[in-house]
């Protein structure tokens, strides 16, 4: 048997080959035929076969990143140790090309996502990380800090070609967010309107009308439902309505030359994170359902601007509410 014809267990005969030609649009019955097997073993062969592959790309997507998990020596002023020393650092390194990308989520410690240069040597940038995470112990600023596995959050995120979409978009909000935390300590744009005018125009880049919008607010305030008193400010529904309708698009002349023109870059990727998401709902590739995959955009993107949870549930809320009249709704199981 050579290389090429590899057999699949359960289908039989039904080399690679055949299996190659039936995904390309091959005659199944010709292909059973040739195979020596029914159609209906041709269809199962397929079907394992795209099954493995997904599974060989979602554990190639997990190992090409490496995880530190840093505990920080003041907790409160962790992103401003972040924005201040490695921040710049991992730029550097993008630059220098032996880092393509980098993310991080808070976790009590923080967890960095680190992509190395060259996938067949993930620890290619060792050096530099234990240079950069000892220099940030010797100052004081980190106490502690280990390696750790990654495994990503596929399936949540809409599989493996969206799990793609998401790492860049979270490496496009980490760089963008200790950025603007290096900027001014008082920014003309504060965390809640900041988060409701990214948010709010990825919804809409991802084409959802009106009351799609209202269901992802919904679904991720039943995710922050934690005991939080459902009291509906209803001035404070108005101030969210302003920042959910407001054209924050790079053409619009809040972004190019207005109050959102620092931010304008930040936004755009949002956008296109949004678009790609609606591209992959209609070609059928997205394996979850878009709100639900925007959902959890939004929640991890709030992880990461360190929106306290009670904030999360008034801003989900108040958008709900005045785009639906209702304030959440419970989320349906395999949501």
């Amino acid at each position: 048997m050579t290389p090429d014809d590899v057999r699949l267990g359960a289908a039989g005969q039904v080399t690679e080959p055949i299996v190659l030609a039936a995904i390309s649009g091959g005659d199944l019955t010709e292909l059973a035929a040739e195979a020596g097997v029914g159609p209906d073993t041709i269809r199962a062969a397929v079907k394992r076969y795209r099954s493995a592959g997904r599974t060989a790309l979602q554990d190639l997507e997990g190992t090409a990143w490496r995880q530190v998990d840093i505990t920080f020596t003041d907790r409160a002023g962790a992103e401003r140790t972040a924005a201040d020393v490695p921040a710049p650092a991992l730029a550097r390194e993008i630059e220098a090309g032996t880092v393509t990308a980098w993310w991080f989520i808070r976790k009590g410690d923080w967890r960095l996502r680190i992509k190395p240069a060259d996938p067949a040597d993930p620890y290619g940038c060792t050096e530099f990380l234990d240079a950069l995470l000892g220099e940030l112990v010797a100052g004081g600023g980190v106490r502690a800090w280990r390696e750790s596995n990654y495994e990503p959050e596929t399936f949540a995120f809409g599989g493996p070609p969206a799990m793609t979409v998401a790492h860049n978009l979270f490496f496009a909000d980490s760089r963008h967010l200790l950025a603007y935390l290096r900027g001014p300590h008082q920014q003309p744009i504060g965390r809640p309107e900041l988060t409701m005018l990214m948010c709010s125009y990825l919804l809409r880049s991802a084409g959802l009308e009106w009351h799609e919008q209202g269901d992802v607010w919904s679904r991720v305030a039943s995710y922050r439902d934690g005991g939080f008193p459902e009291i509906i400010d209803h001035n404070f529904c108005l101030a969210v309505r302003r920042l959910i309708t407001v054209d924050a698009g790079p053409a619009s002349s809040l972004a190019r030359c207005g109050p959102l023109a620092p931010i304008a870059n930040w936004l755009v990727e949002f956008g296109q994170a949004g678009a790609r998401l609606r591209t992959m709902t209609n070609h059928g590739s997205l394996g979850r359902g878009l709100r639900a995959v925007l959902s959890t955009h939004i929640l991890f993107h709030w992880n990461r601007l360190g929106i306290p949870f009670a904030i999360q549930h008034r801003l989900a809320t108040s958008a709900a509410y005045c785009i639906l009249g209702v304030r959440s709704r419970q989320p349906a199981i395999g949501e």
